[in-house]
């Protein structure tokens, strides 16, 4: 049997993912002040973790690549999860479910922003 996602839904998930992808990185120098640009400006070509002898931002830090990628794959299984609930639980159309995982990027990507930060004893958070 052949799972088929309904198209509103994958469209919503698509619509989320695409959006929280363009957006992670300048959400990262939203939150450490570390430099990091959306991928067509540079990326990470100007994040602090390029500056030696200053913090470095939690998020880009090279370390163990399953600590790397965690946040990320944390924020977009969230965002799904959160779609996906939404969709089941509630009576949303389209923008009410896209808000909803554009709600949910920004309040995980805080929370594991947050713990990264505290995490790394990095000195900045949303100053």
């Amino acid at each position: 049997m052949i799972f088929q996602v309904p198209f509103k839904l994958l469209a919503v998930l698509l619509i989320s993912f695409a959006v929280t992808a363009i957006f992670l990185l300048p959400f990262c120098d939203l939150m450490y002040k570390c430099g990091c640009k959306p991928f067509w400006a540079g990326a990470v070509d100007y994040c602090n973790i390029n500056v030696a002898g200053v913090p470095h931002c939690p998020w880009c830090e090279a370390r163990n690549p399953v600590l790397m990628v965690l946040p990320f794959v944390l924020v977009f299984l969230g965002q799904g999860l959160s779609i996906y609930h939404f969709y089941k639980k509630r009576s949303l159309g389209f923008f009410g479910l896209l808000l909803v995982g554009l709600l949910a990027f920004i309040v995980l990507a805080v929370v594991h922003g947050y713990v990264f930060k505290v995490l790394d004893r990095y000195p900045y958070f949303f100053r």
